[in-house]
C-alpha cells in the first residue's frame, strides 16, 4: 500500500560528531515510517560544511533531482515525536501555498522553546507559550526554525537553495523571509512537536562558531535591514532603523576582530584545520 509519507518525504540531516544524539533522533525518525533509503546523512565530521550547505546538499538531491514532493531539514539532535512529520505532511498537501511548514520544539522537560518566530534581528527571537495554550489550527509564522523544517519542493524550485552566505544561523529566517516575500506562507503545526535543545546555536559555541554566527548575522542585516520589504517581512523593522543595523554590523566585526586576535580558530574539519 502506497503511504505518502514514506515514499514522499527526503530527509537531510547535517552530522557532526556526536553519535549518541543521532542515535536518539535516528529511531525516533525510523519511527515516523520514513523510507530508509530517503534519508540522507550529510557528514561534516570531516568536511565541515555546517549547516546550511548540508541542508542544500539535500534539497539539490531530493527537490531538484529526485524531484520528491517535501524535503525535511532535520538536526541531528532534533528527535520528532510520534506522528509529527505525518501531521506536518498533511498541513502541507491541504494548504497549496504553504511553503514551509515547522513543529513546535520543546525541551526535554516538555516545555515549549520554540512556537513561532519573533524578531530576526540583532537575534532570532523565540516565541513560547505552554502546550496547553497553542492554537488548534496551523497558523502562520513570520520564520521557522531550522532544527526541524519540512520544505515543499515547489518552493525549492521556485525560489532557489538556502543563501549559503550565511554558513550555520539566519539561513533559516532568510529562508523564510524569501518564501514570504514570493508569495508562499510559513507555518506552524501545533500537532506535531520536536525535542530540541539549544547547543551549537546558543551563547556557550566556541569561539570559532560564534565568529562564523556573527558572520552570518551581518550577512542577514545587510540583506535586508536595508530593503524595502524589511518592513512587511520582520517583526524588529519598526526598531531596527538603518542607522541601528550599521551600527548592529559594526559592533560585530569588531567583536569578530576580538576574537581572531585570541586565537579562535576556523571550525574543525575545515579545510586548512
Amino acid at each position: 500500500m502506497y503511504d505518502e509519507v514514506t515514499n514522499s518525504v527526503g530527509v537531510v540531516v547535517p552530522y557532526f560528531r556526536n553519535p549518541d544524539a543521532w542515535r536518539r533522533s535516528k529511531r525516533a525518525l525510523d519511527a515516523q515510517g520514513v523510507d530508509q533509503e530517503l534519508i540522507f546523512v550529510r557528514d561534516n565530521s570531516e568536511d565541515n560544511v555546517l549547516y546550511t550547505a548540508a541542508i542544500n546538499e539535500g534539497l539539490t538531491r531530493f527537490a531538484l533531482q529526485d524531484r520528491l514532493p517535501f524535503v525535511m531539514a532535520l538536526t541531528q539532535d532534533a528527535v520528532l515525536h510520534a506522528g509529527a512529520l505525518r501531521s506536518m505532511v498533511n498541513v502541507m498537501q491541504e494548504n497549496p501555498t504553504v511553503g514551509i511548514v515547522a513543529p513546535v520544539s520543546l525541551d526535554r522537560s516538555g516545555r515549549v522553546r520554540w512556537c513561532g518566530g519573533s524578531d530576526a534581528l540583532p537575534w532570532g527571537r523565540h516565541f513560547t507559550t505552554s502546550r496547553d495554550r497553542l492554537p488548534n489550527a496551523p497558523y502562520t509564522t513570520l520564520w521557522a526554525n531550522g532544527a526541524c523544517l519540512l520544505i515543499c519542493s515547489r518552493l525549492v524550485t521556485d525560489i532557489g537553495l538556502m543563501d549559503d552566505s550565511m554558513r550555520f544561523v539566519f539561513s533559516d529566517i532568510d529562508y523564510s523571509f524569501r518564501a514570504r516575500q514570493h508569495g508562499w506562507e510559513v507555518v506552524v503545526c501545533p500537532f506535531a512537536f520536536v525535542e530540541h535543545e539549544l547547543a551549537g546555536s546558543s551563547s556557550a559555541a566556541p569561539p570559532w562558531l560564534q565568529i562564523i554566527k556573527l558572520q552570518d548575522q551581518i550577512r542577514f542585516a545587510e540583506k535586508w535591514a536595508f530593503g524595502e520589504d524589511y518592513p512587511r517581512l520582520a517583526r524588529e523593522a519598526q526598531r531596527m532603523s538603518a542607522d541601528r543595523a550599521r551600527e548592529l554590523c559594526l559592533k560585530a566585526r569588531a567583536q569578530i576582530d576580538a576574537w581572531l586576535q585570541s586565537g579562535a580558530m576556523e571550525p574543525p574539519g575545515s579545510p586548512g584545520t
